[in-house]
């Protein structure tokens, strides 16, 4: 899952380009823009728009590569019960900060929503922690976090296709968060991050 979303992140730079939206799509996109905690800086993404029209595009001279995310985004679905593409609209918020040595790491939080029950997902996401995670209460939300550093260092790919973004996989792991929480926000809003970030979203 992780590998298949460092794919996504490093093509989607390229579909962001174009910027045209329907008045719909973009009032969903504010919508969820409004839910997002105080953030340095702010990206929405059009799930749908991206698998259907903007991947096809940007990779139809890379067919291998193609199928290989297909083939993962059916992994996912086959073996954990979510199928991604049931998204559409995702919103993120990134704050900055500074650590050790005065470097500079991201603490992002996603909104995401679409035609799936996020009952579905939390449930499907801890059968697939097989018992790796913990829960917590945050006003009235039930919160599951995941140890998502150690989990992601463990399944990083052996193997690593040039021009693919895996690159800077092992860079992408020591930027994100020790843990990561997952809650509801409603029947099909489903909010991701660390949990610091999830709690000021809530």
């Amino acid at each position: 899952f992780f590998t298949l979303a460092v794919l996504i992140l490093n093509l989607s730079g390229l579909a962001l380009a174009d910027t045209r939206r329907s008045k719909s799509k973009k009032r969903q996109s504010n919508a969820l823009v409004g839910m997002l905690p105080a953030s340095d800086g702010v990206v929405t993404f059009d799930v749908k728009r991206f698998f259907n029209d903007a991947m096809p595009q940007i990779l139809s001279a890379n067919q291998p590569m193609l199928a290989k995310i297909m083939d993962h985004l059916r992994m996912i679905e086959s073996k954990g019960g979510i199928d991604l593409r049931k998204f559409e609209q995702v919103a993120a918020g990134v704050t900055m900060k500074t650590g050790s040595g005065n470097k500079l790491s991201a603490d992002p939080v996603v909104i995401a929503r679409g035609s799936i029950s996020t009952d579905s997902l939390l449930a499907a996401a801890k059968k697939a922690a097989d018992g790796k995670f913990r829960e917590e209460k945050i006003g009235d939300r039930n919160v599951i976090i995941f140890a998502a550093k150690d989990e992601a260092k463990k399944n990083v790919p052996s193997t690593v296709i040039p021009g693919a973004g895996l690159e800077v996989l092992g860079t992408a792991i020591d930027g994100i968060p020790n843990e990561i929480a997952m809650t509801s926000l409603d029947s099909t809003t489903l909010v991701i991050g660390s949990p610091e970030r999830v709690r000021q979203t809530i």
